[in-house]
Order: C-alpha cells, then structure tokens, then sequence
C-alpha cells in the first residue's frame, strides 16, 4: 500500500522522471489528514464540510517508506517549480491543475525530521473565475509508532 493513501478526491501531483524524494524509517505509521474546501460563488460563501481521517498502517517495504512527486501529485497536475531548496528532508512543488474543469494553481511543502519518524505536509490549491473561488487546503501529520 503506498504510504499517504488519504490523499483523495484532491491528490497533488503527478509523476516526473527525475523526482526529489523522502525515505522514512520502516515501521508502523499513523498519518492524520484534514482537508478543507472553501467555495465563494457571487459573494455568498458555501459550507463545506472539511473532510479528516487517520489511518495506522504497517510500512515494512522499502517502496511504502519512500515517497516522491509521484505520489503526491495527480495527473490533473503539472509541476512547475521544485523549489530552491533542495534536501532529502523535504519536497517543495508549485503546480497548477485543472479539477473538474477549474484551472488551479497552487503547492505542496512536505518534509520530514531527521530521524525520518515524523512527517508533515501542507498543500494548497486556489481558482478564481468571474463568478466563483475555490480553495482547497490540506494538512497531513505522521508518525512512526515503533515496530510492526
């Protein structure tokens, strides 16, 4: 199973050849994520119910424990900036996207501590046409538990 299976309806990024990529420690995982969606339409906000979930799962591969641009990133994305700082701590993308026929623009920031057992990521998509705006915001915390 890949290791950020929460990243649903909204998933960032897409697959690039020569992609930038985190390893954590092998182990059991809990990962929290909260996904808000805000819809402002001719002046008049619409309530959204933000969308949360947890998931614990056993990471024992070394393809689970390793995440790149390829799972981050959904094929209704294309990468246009990995960003200026380079490290195997952290993947830093600005993209734009077309969801459901809305051209979005937006980035993803995920990185990791040193001992490779936590794990966060903020990411953020935004549309403004003449009559309507869409924001998309998602935040994910993990943390390794200890063994399997």
């Amino acid at each position: 199973m890949r290791p950020i299976p929460i990243l649903a309806s909204l998933v960032i990024l897409a697959s690039a050849a020569s992609a930038d990529q985190i390893i954590l420690e092998k182990g059991e995982w809990t990962m929290t994520s909260d996904f808000y969606l805000t819809i402002e339409e001719g002046g008049r906000l619409l309530d959204e119910e933000s969308d949360s979930e947890t998931v614990t799962e056993c990471w024992r591969l070394d393809e689970e424990v390793v995440i790149d641009e390829s799972m981050v990133v959904s094929p209704d994305c294309r990468v246009l900036d990995r960003g200026s700082v380079r490290t195997d701590y952290l993947i830093e993308l600005q993209m734009v996207c077309v969801i459901d026929g809305l051209d979005m623009d937006g980035a993803i920031l995920m990185t990791t501590n040193k001992a490779r057992n936590m794990l966060s990521a903020r990411y953020w998509l935004k549309s403004a046409d003449y009559s309507t705006t869409v924001r998309s915001d998602g935040i994910i915390m993990g943390r390794r538990n200890g063994a399997c």
